[in-house]
């Protein structure tokens, strides 16, 4: 798969869930649901610096 379509893909899941604590903080106003996003984005954030260093890794 070409790294162009996984950074995108990275990009909207971190939109969505950036998106997802904004509208839990303007509705429901519940620490545990605005958190659980943060902590989906922590993971993938995670994610996505691991990969990055594999792949940088194995071009050596």
């Amino acid at each position: 798969m070409p790294a162009r379509i996984k950074e995108w893909a990275y990009a909207g899941f971190t939109f969505n869930l950036l998106f997802a604590f904004i509208s839990h903080a303007m509705v429901d106003k519940e620490p545990s649901n605005m958190i659980m996003p943060l902590v989906i984005l922590a993971i993938l954030m995670t994610s996505y610096l691991y990969k990055n260093k594999i792949s940088n890794s194995n071009s050596i």
